[in-house]
C-alpha cells in the first residue's frame, strides 16, 4: 500500500428545493447540506489576503455558518422563503 500522505480535503453541497409532501408543509422549502470531509479532523479556513492565518472548525460550525448564511440571503426582497425546519412542530398540526 503508498505510504504517500494524503492531503485534506473537503467539499460542501447544499440543496434548495420544494417540499410536495405532506400536504400541511406544501409551499416551504427544504433546505439541505451534505459534507464530505477527508483526511483531515476539523476544517482549515485560510484567509485569501493571508495564507498563514488559519481557523479550525468543526463540521457542526461549518453547517450552523451555512443555515445562518441561507437566513441571511432569505431576508433578500422578494424572497421571504419558509424552510421546513424553520416550522414548529405545533405550527405544523
Amino acid at each position: 500500500m503508498s505510504q504517500e500522505e494524503k492531503s485534506a480535503y473537503y467539499s460542501v453541497r447544499m440543496r434548495m428545493g420544494d417540499v410536495t409532501s405532506p400536504k400541511d408543509l406544501i409551499g416551504t422549502k427544504d433546505f439541505t447540506v451534505e459534507i464530505t470531509m477527508g483526511n483531515q479532523d476539523a476544517l482549515v479556513i485560510r484567509d485569501k489576503a493571508d495564507v498563514a492565518k488559519i481557523e479550525n472548525k468543526s463540521v457542526f460550525d461549518l453547517v450552523e455558518d451555512l443555515f445562518v448564511q441561507r437566513d441571511e440571503w432569505n431576508k433578500k426582497p422578494n424572497r421571504g422563503y419558509k424552510f421546513v425546519d424553520q416550522i414548529s412542530k405545533e405550527e405544523s398540526k
